[in-house]
């Protein structure tokens, strides 16, 4: 499966065990089959960081191949109790992903967040926080935990390089929104290696 990671870096050898535990699956590398996902956490991580260019990392990822070897999967196949349970506990430290390899499911955005946080509070009832999230846009997300599992069935074979904002913008503008420029200009693409069966044009 093709899988894509946004970020201000080319990422060749991703690894597992950087980055925060309390993220919505855990302390992993962060992948999605949504191109569009990628560009836009690539251009959200350009102006926290303050660069002028993004990249967007393309993947090639053998699950089936992992799954037999006895890497385990979790999938959440919905926005559901389970989900948001599992959710709920990562985000307050106490990593439910620990006996897993690979987690995949939607993403918590800003607007799911906000669904969370008011169930935290006790503003709305579980209930209600899973009647909203029907209703949120459908995303996707992959979580490898494992550094094994990511040198063996995960291969990088392109990356762009995108102008996501302008030098200009990510100095004056980095308070704005996204959605503000969507003129995403890509000036490099690298091919990495040479993998057979997958052409440049199919990831593009």
């Amino acid at each position: 499966m093709t899988l894509y990671h946004g970020s201000t870096l080319s990422i060749e050898h991703p690894l597992a065990k950087v980055g925060r535990a309390d993220l919505d699956f855990g302390r992993g590398f962060y992948l999605t089959s949504l191109r569009s996902q990628a560009e836009q956490w690539a251009a959200r991580v350009q102006l926290l960081r303050a660069s002028t260019t993004a990249w967007i990392n393309v993947y090639e990822f053998d699950m089936d191949a992992a799954i037999k070897a006895g890497f385990k999967l979790l999938r959440f196949d919905a926005y559901d109790q389970h989900w948001l349970n599992f959710i709920v506990a990562s985000r307050n430290g106490k990593q439910p992903w620990k006996d897993y390899d690979i987690i995949e499911g939607g993403v918590a955005n800003d607007r799911v967040i906000d669904t969370i946080e008011d169930y935290l509070n006790d503003i709305i009832t579980i209930e209600q926080a899973l009647g909203q999230l029907v209703y949120a846009q459908p995303n996707h997300q992959i979580c490898l935990l494992n550094q094994q599992l990511i040198d063996t069935y995960l291969h990088l074979i392109i990356v762009f390089h995108w102008i996501l904002w302008t030098e200009k913008e990510v100095t004056n503008e980095r308070t704005s929104t996204l959605e503000k420029n969507q003129s995403h200009r890509p000036i490099i693409i690298s091919p990495i290696g040479d993998k057979p069966g997958k052409s440049i044009k199919s990831v593009l």
